[in-house]
């Protein structure tokens, strides 16, 4: 897979994830997982740009 980060704010940004697979779903849990790792509070937002899930944007917020 490739990512591309944008980094909006202290606390926002946009991570899109594009792959062949379509494996979304795991990098999701990636996220989730190193969350609760470094016990940080994320909401995460996803959004297809395509819809056989090969490309994904996900909306990420650090919340307090």
């Amino acid at each position: 897979p490739k990512f591309e980060s944008n980094i909006i704010d202290d606390k926002n940004m946009t991570l899109v994830y594009n792959s062949n697979k379509g494996l979304f779903d795991f990098a999701e849990g990636l996220m989730i997982g190193a969350s609760k790792h470094f016990n940080v509070n994320l909401k995460i937002e996803k959004e297809l740009l395509n819809q056989d899930g090969t490309q994904v944007k996900f909306n990420i917020t650090i919340l307090e």
